[in-house]
């Protein structure tokens, strides 16, 4: 049973608030590639970066990788960035991150690919507890472009 003061919500890979760099739409080997469920790339160094104010975050996509374990360079909040392995062999949609335990305030988080790597970005799912308080606002931009 979830906690009543507890509460989640999912966002789409074309949420506005979303950030993809270089681009969010156009050649996968130099850039993001919008798909109708999905963003994919398989450019070194693109990246995705999400904000948002809460305790808890979980992005489910796919990572592979032709140099090595599937992986990708992940950063929360600033600190230096360290490099993600994710199981292999997966059919279906996986947890690329999961984060809880977060204190309750603004958190930024930047995922970026390897070289060698194909990431796949499918939902982001946050969540935000907000103890004996229980109000809850929550902000998404529902359409942002970066040229």
């Amino acid at each position: 049973m979830q906690d009543p003061s507890s509460y989640s919500f999912k966002l789409s890979n074309r949420a506005g608030s979303n950030i993809y760099t270089p681009y969010g739409d156009g050649p996968v080997s130099s850039g993001w590639r919008a798909l109708p469920d999905s963003h994919n790339t398989i450019a070194p160094n693109a990246s995705l970066q999400f904000s948002w104010k809460g305790t808890a975050i979980t992005i489910t996509g796919y990572a592979n990788s032709s140099q090595g374990p599937p992986a990708y360079m992940l950063s929360l909040d600033g600190q230096p960035a360290t490099q993600e392995v994710v199981d292999e062999g997966r059919a279906s949609a996986e947890v690329l991150l999961s984060k809880t335990g977060l204190p309750l305030a603004y958190h930024t988080i930047v995922m970026s690919n390897i070289a060698g790597g194909n990431l796949t970005v499918k939902q982001l799912q946050l969540s935000i507890s907000t103890g004996a308080n229980r109000s809850v606002f929550l902000s998404v931009v529902l359409l942002q472009t970066r040229s």
